[in-house]
């Protein structure tokens, strides 16, 4: 018995609700995933809708697929999430760029397939070597400007920001969504400071890292022997003064930073208004431990 006339079977939502173009996108997406991941029938006309474009445009290694080579398209998928993964996980590592190349190749080569097949059934004939090679690289650099690197970046000042310590030689990875209010003695944190001259001394406006040492409203006092916070000892850090006071107002924190300057008092740094306050170092990421120093 036909459901589409039986009392028993009520009708679809998606035939009152859903308009008919995304009815037909959500059933072209529920058959893809049906079937197989990364699965499109080879055809030798390449008779295209504009659906099965966009998905060759978003997703990386489909287009391999629609043009019958489905076992490509599975192998680029599978690197492009490899590369995905271990872009997120060594995030602070050297090599990011390197990934991030690969993820690129990985989703253009297979746009560039694509468009080739498009362009060799319209023009009925082989395309020229020129061609082949110009429209992965065009495909390539495309997304590597205007989708991977932004998204790099975006990913970076919203969620972690790679930050290098020079003279440890290592980068660590700053939160710098944490707000002012959340930091507590002992957090590892990056700021900005302003451009410096003293003498001959010329800094310019940079960023730096250190540990909180007080808080906003905390009282500091430097002895020849010792350091204290509200009247209780602290170890000494390298090159501290061995006299005077510091009474921090409301919205500012004592960091001693991690890079000593010769000739330049690190107090110049050490007293960090709200306004340069760039994040917290994640204690772990991906599980793994920062090794902050």
């Amino acid at each position: 018995m036909d459901p589409n006339f039986s009392s028993y079977y009520p009708p679809r939502a998606s035939d009152r609700w859903i308009p008919k173009g995304w009815s037909q996108a959500l059933d072209r997406i529920y058959l893809w995933i049906k079937r197989g991941w990364l699965f499109a029938p080879a055809s030798e006309s390449l008779s295209l809708q504009s659906f099965d474009l966009i998905l060759g445009a978003l997703i990386p290694g489909y287009g391999y697929s629609l043009v019958g080579q489905r076992r490509l398209g599975q192998l680029m998928f599978s690197g492009w999430v490899v590369c995905g993964l271990l872009l997120v996980i060594f995030l602070a590592s050297s090599f990011t760029g390197y990934l991030l190349i690969a993820m690129t190749s990985c989703h253009a080569n297979g746009v560039g397939t694509l468009w080739m097949q498009c362009l060799k059934a319209i023009k009925k004939q082989k395309l020229s070597l020129a061609f082949q090679i110009l429209i992965p690289l065009v495909c390539f650099g495309v997304y590597l400007v205007l989708l991977y690197q932004p998204a790099l970046k975006g990913f970076q000042n919203t969620l972690a920001s790679p930050q290098r310590i020079v003279p440890l030689n290592k980068s660590v990875l700053i939160n710098p969504r944490v707000a002012a209010f959340e930091l507590r003695r002992g957090d590892f944190i990056a700021f900005h400071h302003a451009e410096i001259r003293t003498g001959n001394f010329l800094l310019r406006r940079g960023l730096l890292t250190g540990r909180v040492l007080a808080l906003p409203g905390d009282r500091i006092e430097f002895t020849p022997h010792s350091v204290s916070i509200n009247g209780q000892s602290l170890r000494r850090e390298p090159s501290m003064p061995t006299e005077g006071k510091i009474v921090l107002r409301g919205k500012q924190w004592f960091v001693w930073p991690t890079v000593q300057f010769d000739g330049l008092d690190p107090l110049h740094f050490a007293v960090v208004d709200q306004t340069a306050l760039m994040g917290r170092a994640y204690d772990r990421w991906c599980f793994f431990k920062q090794n902050l120093p």
